[in-house]
């Protein structure tokens, strides 16, 4: 599968004028070109293109979403039945355990990482 980071563009300093409708263009076509080639390709992140991409993105890829409070934004993506993995680390102080437990509502894959991305790995119950 394919894992775009930086799909939120149109609020980048780039240079270039680019819109909220030229991100969509941009990650609909990362998706077209993905399932072209038989791959999965996923959302990473970016909270305010859920609503208008679920349709043409197999996954939702998200980091620190409880901890930052925008979890929620992904649920049309498990309303269509789409997987939703979200990665917390540690040097955030988020209370994983309830992190777990809204997961668990809401069947959302948690894991618990250190920035660095060691090995170190923490799985809820």
């Amino acid at each position: 599968g394919v894992e775009p980071d930086n799909l939120e563009i149109h609020d980048a300093e780039s240079g270039f004028p680019l819109t909220y409708s030229d991100q969509l263009i941009y990650a609909g076509w990362l998706a077209d070109e993905a399932h072209n080639r038989g791959l999965a390709i996923g959302l990473k992140n970016a909270p305010d293109m859920v609503n208008d991409s679920v349709s043409f993105f197999d996954i939702a890829l998200t980091e620190d979403p409880y901890y930052y409070g925008w979890i929620n934004a992904m649920i049309p993506f498990i309303d269509a039945g789409k997987p939703v993995f979200a990665v917390e680390y540690t040097d955030m102080d988020v209370d994983f355990t309830a992190a777990c437990a809204w997961g668990d509502s809401h069947q959302v894959d948690f894991v618990l990482k250190d920035r660095d991305l060691s090995a170190f790995r923490r799985t809820c119950p």
